[in-house]
């Protein structure tokens, strides 16, 4: 079940609470590459209108997947997660991101099967920045004196 907004909104890193919890060196580093993934990410999706090939990122039909990616610390594991604002009601950036199917209701009663082929974003822009090695630079630039 995703977290409610405002939990997740408690979790960002520009909060006071997050940079005593885990240290203020930790948290430039974690909000950097939270960063540099959630934009790698934005800019793996295409303004078009149609729709994207099974396998390569979604097509950012209005713009509005982009501008709902977030990224923000996961108090348990004391790390970064990056990716869309969990929806209170809907499993949509689930479902793009691995495909899967879905029954939804339509205005006239009757039931329909959604089939989402699965549009990766996130894990391989996760991929292209550890491959990039921006991810270690920035680990590694934190540990100067």
């Amino acid at each position: 079940m995703p977290a409610p907004v405002a939990r997740v909104k408690s979790q960002f890193f520009d909060r006071r609470a997050v940079v005593e919890a885990i240290g203020r060196t930790r948290a430039a580093v974690l909000s950097k590459v939270g960063a540099f993934v959630r934009q790698r990410a934005r800019s793996s999706m295409r303004r078009r209108k149609a729709v994207a090939a099974a396998g390569g990122p979604p097509s950012a039909h209005a713009g509005n997947l982009k501008d709902l990616l977030f990224f923000a610390l996961d108090p348990e594991a004391k790390s970064v997660v990056v990716g869309p604002v969990p929806f209170v009601k809907g499993e949509a950036p689930h479902l793009l991101e691995f495909g899967g199917t879905v029954q939804r209701g339509t205005p006239g009663g009757r039931t329909r099967t959604a089939r989402y082929h699965g549009n990766p974003f996130m894990a391989p822009a996760l991929q292209a920045e550890a491959e990039a090695g921006t991810l270690t630079d920035v680990w590694a630039n934190s540990l100067r004196p």
